[in-house]
């Protein structure tokens, strides 16, 4: 029996990591014309930009990829502060993307999160064991649900997930 589901592949984009203290991420992150997310696990969408707060110190901007170049200058301005550390990631990650009526019946195959409560609604993301590997899991508007982990892993999920939706 087979789910509701439509697993595809998400377009390359630029990614960049933070970390670092609070106070200096906000800095930057005003500098960057970023709106924080007010929690941890959330995200904001800014100018095509989400940005997420995935931990007590941890971040991850994902932007188009026509938009490198400038996160990647940013990148290099932000290297000589001491106080955050930001990393392009666009090269080291792989995303898809879920719609459907039974989509949270799929990816319940792959996660030990409870993807039904308000915790991870609307506007949540977060890192998780994901068939094993590490993923950053984001919960988009109308019920779309996006993955991303390592890019050597990207077929090995696709398969696991066309097999969990059957």
């Amino acid at each position: 029996m087979g789910y509701a589901v439509d697993i595809e592949p998400l377009a390359p984009e630029a990614l960049v990591d933070l970390q670092g203290e609070p106070q200096a991420v906000a800095r930057r992150a005003a500098e960057w014309n970023l709106l924080l997310p007010a929690t941890v696990n959330r995200f904001t969408v800014n100018d095509g930009a989400s940005f997420a707060w995935l931990g007590p110190r941890h971040w991850l901007l994902r932007a188009p990829l026509e938009s490198e170049s400038g996160w990647n200058e940013h990148i290099a301005r932000a290297a000589h502060d001491p106080t955050i550390s930001a990393v392009a990631l666009g090269d080291y990650y792989a995303g898809l993307v879920l719609r459907g009526a039974e989509v949270l019946d799929a990816l319940s195959q792959a996660t030990p999160l409870d993807l039904r409560g308000d915790a991870l609604g609307p506007g949540a993301a977060s890192f998780t064991e994901f068939f094993g590997v590490k993923a950053s899991i984001w919960h988009g508007d109308g019920g779309e649900w996006q993955v991303l982990v390592e890019r050597s892993y990207a077929d090995f999920i696709l398969a696991r997930l066309q097999r969990a939706a059957g």
